[in-house]
């Protein structure tokens, strides 16, 4: 091989070239001959000081457009952008390559002449500091392509070819992506041009790569510094001034150094691999230190230029390294990889390695000379030098390195190292490593150090280790590989290795027997004295021991291994090893004959007796029925889940059986603990999955009988008690899982359904049609049984997952027909209560029904028959052919109150009859026959013929409802013959008939013929038989009054004014009328006051009588007399209403009992409840006292109305709020006139006396004031924290409750409506002592928005409700929906308006006072979102609408408006003086308070003063009173100031007349003055003339009047008495 050039250093080269310079090769003395060897004096002699001129700056390169005329050519635009190409600023230099991209892709014909300015400043904005920059420039290049590639464009791209290349391979990627697409198409097609575009290229990336520093100032000259003028006596300075810090200069310069050699060192590479150019400075050895990490290398502290070497080495080693280069990459390479620190070079590191290595195994010889010679140089420099041993030179400090490398994990990378390390190892020569034992000594010293965290490095260290003492005994390098074996497999043993497998080591001990026979037997005698030495230690894993010889099963002398442990083990009675390796190896061992021997031997004689586990280790490989009962027998409950384990893993044992009762006694006491809750399920459960091997089957049954009753019981009983405890039925039934028994799953199943929260999880499946059947029966009992806790619906769901046949169901589930038919008699004989007859008038068609005994009902308040109605309705409803074949089913239907399951039912069963069906069913009732050969007529023949109840009459009521819709007049006069005829036989079934006909539209004539009868017998009805004859009678008439929204008339007028004759001769002449006749009596005058409208008379008396008497006689809280009084108020409305439209009765009867009924009225609505839910006849009630509410007399009306009235907001009852609104609002609002009135009349009484500071003093005659609050009896409905977690089934109480509480705090806010700003102070002070806000009002009503959670704690999860499309300022109430969750919402939001309107203070302060970060950011964003426009809109809608002679507007001020609509200046003119100041709203108003800035301020006004002005009217229109109120206030402060003011008789600057003594100038400014001067020109009372000072000279003053002078203004120096005027 020929002789290489070595890349010695610096100091290496001067040596050689002073000994080639000699003669005879003895080295030439030095040239300065005082200089001796060994001589320390010259050595530190000083350094002659020589004059080093500067370097000379590179001259500024002309820009193209300042050359030749360019710039007059092209557009104006394009010049604008290609000049911001050239400026310092990065973002001007980004709008102009994006300007420049646009154009370049839009009109590119427009950028050929510009083309030269492009390649001018390509390479500096390529090697661009800021990375968006080069990302830009990638793009445009790339889209100026077609124009600079263009072959009638005369542009020179080579200068481009090295800015390009460095640009494609920069050190961002995603710079690099732009630009490689580009450079790949075009840039290998310019290259191969010729070779100076190669030389440029390699030129330009060599200094980048060697000196970029030089490279980067070239690109970006700096301009020539101003000429500093020097100053005179002094040096001028040569250090110019600093320049502006140009962007890119935040790049520290090691950072541009290391990113431009990235780009270099890429560029190299391209060369390297796309050119057969080798560039010469890939033999610098300055380059190569790119891949170190030492002080003063290139890749000091730069992670991506050692990546990028790296990257140039993998492309260099393939294509073959010779000479200096191969010498430069040699030493470089070996000396950084096993030093470097960063993970990501060291992934990027190994195959460029690994190749390099392969390729030139010289390379370590190459770095031990090149490191060898360093040394000779260095001790040839040193002044004392001394001979190193020759064993030391022969060192290699690369291979040390590498060995230090291994002893730390490989440096950290243990997985992705150590599978390299046996390539690497193969490449080092014999005389490099010499000696095994320090390579061994590095391996270990990683697991010593515990660099191996992980299990995948542990492996890698196995698999790598193994195959390096394969290679150092092929080698024979020495390290004792046997030993080596043996310290792995301890270490193994020991767990120092983690997670290994021992098959690499087993392997490698068969490579060695292979190789070396004897060495195989030391290293195995060494595994088996380390294993037996771990067995027998007390603190071992024998697990891990034991799995690790299985591991070793390859090795046909584990056999004897084994065989010797066990005789070992046996002999000791070590029963725990001896179970071990049974288990692992029990077919080897038993193959010994001697071993098994031995364990027959201890199974069956010794003592003590082994262990459970070695004899069921033993059995595993001996089964015995014997030794099976000696375990049982010795079996307890620790060692229970040992045996279950051993029949899992061993079928077989489930043939054995107990020979007696081992067991039972065991089981019992386990599962007695199992169903205590005691004790877990899961033992027992796996001990009856199978039991066989285990109990005796008496035992078996005991347990299923005993588990069975368990079930049973606690099933019942939680049925009816949610307080028992279900445990254990809950652990009964986790045995269900273990053993399927037919007796207890019904039981269990319905537990599971009907109780769902006591068996989670669980699923329990029945089998068989006998099973289904035992659970619809079990059903059957708990849906007639009132006592069980669980609903209809839930039974019936039950029912339904059987899944057993609907007819099935049909059958077992709910009672035959004929059971039901009884239970519907016995719960039709259950009277209505009093009252309901108010809501469905055929409650009182007939006498009240005998009493029946009380019927047991559920937790719901229903009956049995009730809940298989519940059961039964919806199941029909899905099971429509049942439903059709059971006809009979609709007389339970009549019964029950209108639901959508009813409804659905109802309407399927009726469906429309065919012509004639009316009559023949009318004929039917008239005249019974037998069957009509319709079931549904049949069916409705029976109802009406035994119609004997109310309900009963009720229920056909609503059944005729339905039929008779679109039924024809003959139809109507059919079924009225058969109510005529049913008269007295079934009056209810009659009544039935006539309302139902009389409330549609058909009016047929022989009904009118049928009320002008009953009123002709009515009118003949003696006052003898008005309680009964005439009550039959009245029943009959008002059931046939026709409707009162229509056009018909009970009965002519005559027959009329015969009825109430004969009503008025009841009431004169009967001993007593009953309640029940006197209320029909009051029902038919609802029905005849039309009728006698417009006729006069006594009968008008009578009305009003009746009406006050029903007014004074009823109560609300009595249940029994609210018929009777909601009879009296729809009779009083119908009066009203008759009045208003008929002169005569208004005036004559009505006016002058107007005020005492309607007080009666308003009586009864402050009149409170008691307290329970209000019934559907209280309700109806109180529906029918707040629509006449409104024809009460404000008169009537006093403070205290409202809080006797306002317990109508606790109704549940969503018409009676919305009807009882707008009364409280009327009574809010009366309250409200009569505190502002009481508390104006109260107001302080002041008394005005002028003071020396013009401040006014009040005087105090202060009378009792009234207490200004809120009722009390309000505020209790608004004291509520309620669920806010709302949806469209949100349970309809808490909707009620929710609609209470919102018109509760809407009435609290109308209260503020039109109140005074000390009325308002005394509502919010209430509503603060109360935290009303705090507590109730933000967690509720931001709460339900979605805002936060209620009790204030914090953000919601919810997402906030969207309030865009709604106008929040009002809301109206009559379209509350209280079915639906919006409209709860979108009122809660108008609240939230109307309290930031009202009560802004409260709101800011609860913001304040709350210290949730995350609350505070979503409250404000909300408010600001969708409250804060129209709050300031509406704050500044009172300025809009002042007229123009309001006191802001008048009187030298003026308003106007600003900012957007958010701003108000108010200004004010004195004297051509202006005063202004602006206030203006912040967009996150109200929560932020107004802000207040100074426009213009006039002199005279002290600056304290001035500043409590602003504050005063900042936190007025913050505050409560808004801001027309405080710009109000402002002025009243302003004008006071300004009032009493003058102007100075000289300055004629304003001041006060009163406080002369204290403002006055000149000559009162000092106290001596003031008691000289004043006293003798008020003595004189004559007229003098002053020497004032000019322009005022001359000036007379009359000293009888006021002496006005001002302070600071006037100069009175010379203020002095004269006698004559000069």
């Amino acid at each position: 091989m020929p002789k290489q050039k070595s890349s010695a250093s610096s100091a290496t080269r001067k040596k050689h070239a002073r000994k080639a310079a000699g003669v005879n090769g003895e080295p030439l003395p030095p040239t300065n001959e005082k200089k001796a060897k060994g001589s320390k004096k010259d050595k530190h002699a000083p350094k002659v000081k020589q004059y080093i001129p500067p370097t000379k700056p590179a001259p500024l390169r002309p820009d193209p457009l300042d050359v030749g005329g360019l710039a007059a050519r092209i557009d104006p635009d394009l010049l604008v952008v290609l000049r911001r190409l050239g400026k310092k600023d990065a973002v001007t230099k980004r709008r102009a390559l994006e300007e420049l991209t646009q154009l370049a892709t839009s009109n590119p014909d427009r950028l050929v002449e510009a083309a030269p300015v492009w390649t001018h400043h390509f390479p500096s904005l390529a090697l661009h500091p800021a990375r968006r920059v080069r990302a830009l420039t990638a793009s445009t290049h790339a889209a100026l392509l077609p124009i600079l590639l263009n072959e009638n464009a005369p542009i020179d791209m080579v200068p481009l070819l090295g800015p390009w290349c460095m640009l494609a391979h920069d050190m961002d990627r995603a710079v690099a992506m732009a630009a490689r697409p580009t450079w790949d198409a075009h840039g290998i097609t310019l290259v191969a041009r010729g070779d100076y575009e190669r030389e440029t290229l390699n030129e330009f990336a060599s200094r980048a790569a060697m000196d970029p520093a030089a490279l980067h100032a070239e690109l970006n000259p700096a301009p020539p510094p101003a000429p500093t003028p020097a100053k005179r006596g002094l040096a001028s300075s040569s250090t110019p001034e600093p320049r502006d810090k140009a962007e890119g200069d935040e790049e520290a310069a090691t950072d541009r150094a290391a990113r431009l050699r990235v780009g270099a060192l890429g560029a190299l590479g391209w060369l390297v691999s796309n050119t057969s150019e080798r560039p010469s400075v890939l033999h610098a050895p300055d380059l190569w230190t790119s891949l170190s990490t030492e002080k003063g290398a290139f890749g000091q502290d730069q992670p991506g230029v050692r990546r990028a070497a790296w990257s140039l080495v993998g492309l260099l080693a393939p294509r073959g390294l010779e000479g200096d280069e191969l010498a430069a990459v040699a030493s470089a390479v070996l000396r950084s990889a096993w030093v470097e620190p960063d993970a990501v070079v060291r992934a990027a590191m190994w195959e460029p390695l690994l190749v390099f290595l392969t390729k030139y195994p010289t390379a370590w010889h190459l770095e031990r000379q090149q490191e060898h010679e360093h040394d000779e140089d260095s001790d040839s420099d040193a002044e004392d030098h001394e001979h190193h041993d020759a064993s030391t030179t022969q060192e290699s400090r690369a291979y040390a390195e590498f060995l230090q490398f291994l002893a730390l994990g490989c440096g950290g990378s243990p997985a992705r190292g150590f599978p390299t390390v046996l390539v690497i190892l193969s490449t080092v020569p014999p005389d490099i490593i010499r000696n095994g034992e320090s390579f061994f000594t590095a391996l270990w010293g990683a697991v010593d150090g515990r660099a191996l965290a992980t299990p995948d490095a542990s492996r890698a260290f196995l698999s790598a280790f193994v195959e390096c003492v394969l290679f150092f005994a092929s080698r024979k390098y020495g390290g004792d590989p046997p030993a080596q074996l043996a310290r792995a497999w301890e270490a193994m043993l020991k767990k120092e290795l983690r997670n290994v497998s021992a098959v690499p080591l087993t392997e490698a001990l068969g490579k060695l027997g292979r190789m070396d026979s004897a060495a195989f037997e030391t290293a195995w005698n060494s595994i088996a004295r380390i294993t037996e030495e771990e067995l027998g230690s007390d603190d071992v894993d024998r697990v891990h021991v034991l799995s690790l010889l299985k591991d070793l099963r390859a090795r046909p002398e584990l056999g004897a291994l084994l065989a010797g442990f066990a005789t070992t083990a046996i002999r000791t009675r070590k029963d725990i090893i001896l179970e071990g390796l049974l288990e692992a190896f029990g077919e080897e061992l038993m193959a010994n004959d001697a071993v098994r021997s031995d364990l027959n031997g201890l199974v069956a004689q010794a003592e003590p007796p082994p262990s459970i586990g070695l004899l069921l280790a033993y059995l595993a490989r001996h089964l015995d029925e014997k030794l099976w009962n000696t375990i049982l027998s010795r079996a307890d409950t620790s060692t229970l889940p040992q045996l279950l384990a051993f029949q899992a893993a061993h079928p077989a044992v489930n043939s054995l059986r107990p020979q007696g009762t081992e067991l039972d006694a065991l089981f019992q006491s386990m599962l007695d603990a199992v169903l205590s809750g005691t004790s877990p399920p899961d033992v027992t459960a796996q001990l009856l999955a199978k039991p066989e091997p285990f109990i005796s089957p008496a035992a078996l049954a005991a347990a299923e009988e005993r588990i069975a009753s368990c079930v049973s019981l606690t099933t019942d009983a939680v049925l009816r008690d949610p307080s028992v405890d279900v445990t254990p039925a809950r652990s009964a039934i986790a045995l269900l899982h273990a053993r399927a028994w037919s007796g207890v799953r019904p039981k269990a199943f319905v537990l599971a359904r009907l109780v769902p929260n006591s068996l989670p999880n669980v699923v329990i499946a029945l089998d068989g049609e006998e099973e289904r059947d035992a659970v619809l029966h079990t059903l059957h009992d708990l849906l007639l049984d009132t006592s069980v806790l669980a609903t209809p619906a839930q039974i019936l769901d039950t029912a339904l997952r059987t899944t057993a046949g609907s007819q099935r169901v049909m059958n077992l589930l709910f009672p035959p027909a004929s059971e039901l038919e009884r239970m519907r008699v016995e719960a039709a004989r259950v009277p209505y209560p009093p009252s309901y007859a108010v809501v469905e008038p055929l409650a009182a068609s007939t006498s009240a029904a005998s009493s029946v005994s009380k019927k047991s009902v559920d937790s719901h308040g229903k009956t049995a028959y009730t809940r298989v109605l519940e059961a039964l309705v919806p199941f029909l409803c899905t099971e429509r052919s049942l439903a059709r074949e059971n006809p009979w089913i609709i007389a339970h239907v009549a019964l029950l109150p209108s639901t959508p399951d009813v409804d659905t039912l109802a309407a399927y069963l009726l469906a429309p009859p065919d012509d004639g069906w009316h009559i023949r069913v009318a004929d039917a009732i008239t005249k019974p026959t037998g069957s009509l050969n319709d079931a549904l007529a049949d069916v409705l023949v029976h109802i009406v013929r035994n119609c004997a109840t109310p309900r009963e009459a009720v229920g056909l009521g609503k059944l005729l409802k339905r039929l008779l819709n679109g039924a024809e007049v003959n139809d109507a006069e059919a079924w009225i013959r058969a109510a005529r005829s049913l008269e007295r036989s079934t009056p209810g079934a009659s009544h039935a008939i006539l309302r139902t006909i009389s409330s549609t539209a058909l009016e047929p004539p022989l009904l009118a013929r049928y009320r002008t009868e009953l009123a002709a017998t009515l009118a003949g009805v003696p006052p003898a038989k008005c309680n009964s004859e005439g009550l039959r009678l009245l029943r009959a008439l008002n059931a046939a009054a026709p409707d009162a929204s229509g056009d018909a008339a009970l009965v002519p007028q005559q027959r009329a004014v015969f009825l109430m004759k004969t009503i008025e001769r009841w009431i004169e002449d009967a001993d007593e009328i009953d309640e029940e006749v006197e209320s029909g009596m009051t029902e038919l005058l609802v029905s005849l006051a039309p009728v006698l409208q417009s006729v006069p008379g006594k009968h008008w008396e009578t009305v009003l009588d009746l009406i006050e008497n029903g007014l004074e006689s009823t109560d609300m809280g009595e249940e029994d007399e609210l018929l009777s009084l909601a009879r009296t108020l729809r009779l009083l409305a119908s009066v009203i209403e008759l009045a208003a439209s008929t002169k005569m009765l208004r005036q004559e009867y009505w006016a002058p009992r107007e005020k005492k009924i309607m007080a009666l009225v308003l009586r009864l609505l402050e009149a409170q409840g008691n307290g329970e839910k209000d019934s559907a006849a209280r309700a109806a009630c109180k529906e029918l006292l707040i629509s006449l509410a409104a024809h009460i007399p404000s008169a009537s009306l006093d403070p205290d109305t409202l809080s006797k009235t306002v317990h109508l907001l606790a109704s549940s009852n969503a018409a009676v709020l919305q009807a009882a609104y707008p009364f409280l609002q009327q009574a809010a609002a009366k309250r409200t006139e009569y505190l502002v009135i009481e508390s104006a009349a109260s107001t302080l009484t002041v008394e005005a006396t002028a003071a020396e500071d013009g401040v006014r003093t009040p005087a105090f005659d202060e009378p009792a004031a009234p207490k200004i609050e809120l009722p009390v009896e309000l505020l209790a409905l608004v004291q509520l924290q309620l669920e806010v977690e709302l949806d469209d089934g949100a349970d309809g109480e808490l909707l009620s409750t929710w609609q209470s509480m919102l018109f509760a705090w809407m009435l609290i806010f109308d209260c503020f409506v039109d109140a005074s700003a000390k009325v308002k102070a005394g509502f919010v002070e209430q509503l603060r002592d109360l935290d009303l806000v705090e507590l109730y009002f933000a967690p509720n009503i931001l709460g339900l928005l979605g805002v936060m959670h209620t009790g204030g704690g914090g953000s919601s999860a919810r997402k906030s409700f969207k309030l865009d499309v709604w106008a929040i300022e009002e809301f109206f109430l009559s379209l509350y929906d209280p079915r639906t969750t919006l409209s709860p919402r979108l009122l809660s939001a108008h609240l939230f308006f109307r309290a930031l309107e009202s009560t802004p203070t409260l709101i800011r302060g609860w913001f304040l006072k709350s210290k949730d970060r995350q609350l505070h950011t979503a409250v404000s964003a909300y408010i600001s979102s969708y409250f804060s426009p129209p709050l300031i809109a509406t704050a500044l809608q009172p300025l809009r609408a002042l007229p123009s002679d309001s006191e802001l507007k008048a009187d030298g001020w003026a308003l106007r408006l600003g900012g957007g609509g958010s701003e108000a200046l108010l200004s004010y003119t004195v004297d051509e003086q202006s005063l202004e100041v602006a206030l203006r709203l912040p967009p996150e108003w109200p929560l932020k308070g107004a802000e207040v800035r100074e426009v213009r301020k006039v002199g005279g006004i002290p600056e304290n003063r001035w500043r409590a002005w602003t504050f005063g009217l900042a936190q007025n229109a913050a505050g409560d009173g808004g801001v027309l109120e405080g710009l109000r206030n402002f002025r009243k402060n302003v004008a006071g100031h300004f009032d009493g003011q003058v102007e100075c008789a000289i300055c004629y600057w304003c001041v006060f007349v009163s406080s002369l003594f204290a403002v006055g100038c000149g000559p009162v400014a000092s106290p001596r003055r003031r008691t000289q001067f004043f006293p003798t020109l008020r003595a004189s009372g004559q007229r003098v003339m002053l020497a004032v000072p000019m322009p005022y000279r001359g000036c007379a003053v009359d000293l009888t009047l006021p002496l006005l002078l001002c302070s600071g203004t006037c100069d009175s120096s010379s203020f002095l008495p004269s006698s004559s005027c000069d």
